[in-house]
Formats: structure tokens, C-alpha cells, sequence
């Protein structure tokens, strides 16, 4: 708004149609509104360091989000405190950047009624399979086993066979590998 009009409130409030100064300050200018714009912004740049981290695995551009959900650093899943994450090698304060892990996660959720997520979740369960196939044995069976596990067992019978059927049908774009 400011850029609009070089930040002449009174400008802004023609520009806005409101009838008073006093609205315009109220809606843009107040503590209040400043401080939701400084957090917004804020988390744009968090979101943008942990895509530059992972380099492009945790691409959240352009994804939607149910009301109150947070977008977890592993496609289909959403996180209750994405800044607060208890996995290992995950620094409080900055976004999460486990990705993969968020099967293990007990800050995790789905959308059970979204064949959208059913059909993300697919595809991690499938990268994990390959992934199977050429990591490490050590390596598979102590990080990813417990993730394809937790997949298979809890996340994935969580949605409706309606739902699963729905996901088998929708082209989606690839993920990143697991590793």
C-alpha cells in the first residue's frame, strides 16, 4: 500500500475508498496489522531459506492449506509447530526441514478426507520403496524402515477406500527422491 502512494495515509484512504483517515490507519497502519505483515513476511523468507536448505525438496509454493493448517517439510502432511520440530537434527525457532521424516513425526497430521494428500502420501510410500532398493541396508533399516512402517500401518489406512480410489485417479507432479 505504502508503494501505492509513497505512504500518504491520505492517499491510501482514497485510493481504498474508505470515508476516513481513521479507517485506513485502523485496517493498514494500526500495531496490530503492521505486526501481522512483519510475521507474514517472516515466515515467507523462513519458507524460502528451508527451499534453499533442501534444495528444492520442500517446495510449498503455490500449495493450498485447509484453515489453520501449516504445510510439514514432507508433501501431503501438515505440522502442529513446524518451527518447533522433535526430530533430530531440527533447530527450534527455523522450519523444519526433515523431509520425509514427517511419518515419524508426532506433531504430523492429514487431511483424511483429501484424496489430494492420499496421493502425496502414495508417493512417498513409492520413493521409499526405491529408495529401498539402493541405500545402504544399515542406513535404510534405522532412518527410513520406521517411516515406510508408519506409512503403511498408521497414515495411509487412515483414509477411506473412497478416498484412496479418488487418489489412484489424479495425476500429480513428481516428488523429490527420499534421498
Amino acid at each position: 500500500m505504502a508503494n501505492v502512494s509513497g505512504g500518504d495515509v491520505a492517499e491510501q484512504k482514497e485510493w481504498l475508498g474508505h470515508e476516513t483517515v481513521a479507517t485506513t490507519m485502523k485496517s493498514y497502519q494500526s500495531a496490530t496489522s503492521v505486526a501481522r505483515r512483519a510475521e507474514q513476511l517472516a515466515h515467507t523468507q523462513n519458507v524460502r531459506v528451508r527451499r534453499i536448505k533442501t534444495a528444492g525438496k520442500i517446495e510449498t509454493r503455490g500449495a493450498s492449506l485447509p484453515l489453520g493448517q501449516r504445510l510439514a517439510a514432507t508433501v501431503g502432511f501438515y505440522c502442529l509447530d513446524p518451527y518447533d520440530s522433535p526430530l533430530s537434527g531440527q533447530s527450534k525457532g527455523e522450519l523444519c526441514s526433515a523431509f520425509g521424516l514427517c511419518p515419524t513425526c508426532p506433531l504430523a497430521q492429514v487431511n483424511k478426507s483429501s484424496a489430494k494428500d492420499c496421493a502425496r502420501l502414495i508417493q512417498v510410500r513409492d520413493r521409499l520403496v526405491d529408495a529401498r532398493k539402493i541405500l545402504d541396508p544399515a542406513r535404510w533399516k534405522t532412518r527410513w524402515a520406521p517411516v515406510l512402517n508408519a506409512l503403511e500401518e498408521i497414515w495411509l489406512p487412515a483414509f477411506s477406500s473412497t478416498i484412496t480410489k479418488s487418489a489412484s485417479r489424479l495425476a500429480m507432479p513428481p516428488i523429490p527422491e527420499i534421498e
